[in-house]
């Protein structure tokens, strides 16, 4: 997913993350523009708990938080969680 709005915790990137994910985790990285001061970051599925539909202005997205106890709060689209092992635990 190329040039999404997301949140990590309370710092907005609109249309400015790439998302991946495979059969491990999700990785985030800002897109070039910002990618200087903000390294990309993987985060192992097994890491990410307690997913929430919730809708920032106008934007949907699942909250999840980030290890355990929580490290961080994550805010992506829903569709990077649909193949993900806990996209069957997000509710509607």
């Amino acid at each position: 997913w190329l040039d999404q709005f997301g949140m990590v915790n309370r710092a907005r990137y609109s249309n400015a993350l790439n998302l991946t994910t495979n059969d491990t985790g999700i990785r985030i990285e800002a897109i070039p523009l910002f990618r200087i001061n903000h390294p990309p970051l993987f985060i192992p599925w097994h890491d990410i708990h307690s997913p929430t539909p919730v809708t920032f202005r106008w934007h949907q997205l699942v909250q999840v938080d980030v290890g355990q106890p929580r490290m961080a709060t994550l805010r992506l689209p829903p569709g990077v969680f649909q193949q993900s092992p806990i996209g069957t635990n997000v509710p509607t």
